[in-house]
């Protein structure tokens, strides 16, 4: 029986090492690879989204991406990983985690949607 890595397994591989410097660098790339995509699909989706998502949404589901990676990269499984990074960026900003959810959800839909596209 050979070994197969899937897709998210790859990008939490790869993400393992990622220093907060790096995963604050470019935190939407660096979630798109953590989900498995080429860097090629990563910058593509990424410079759409830049296009397609309202500034100030875009700055709040970069921050919250940055959170996640770091939390997940040391251990933290996914789900519980996204909701923390939704709770620190909501103390930082003082904004409730439910406009914070609000906010980023159609950047994550409309970010999806473009790694597809690419």
């Amino acid at each position: 029986m050979k070994f197969r890595m899937t897709h998210a397994a790859l990008g939490a591989a790869a993400l393992m090492s990622l220093s907060i410097e790096a995963a604050h660098a470019n935190p939407v790339d660096n979630v798109c690879l953590y989900g498995g995509r080429s860097e090629a699909v990563c910058k593509c989706a990424s410079d759409q989204l830049k296009v397609l998502a309202n500034p100030a949404d875009y700055e709040l589901y970069s921050k919250t991406a940055g959170e996640f990676l770091i939390l997940s990269s040391s251990g933290m499984k996914d789900g519980k990983a996204w909701k923390e990074a939704i709770a620190k960026v909501a103390a930082e900003t003082g904004m409730a985690t439910n406009v914070i959810r609000m906010r980023i959800g159609s950047v994550s839909r409309s970010h999806r949607s473009a790694m597809g596209g690419c």
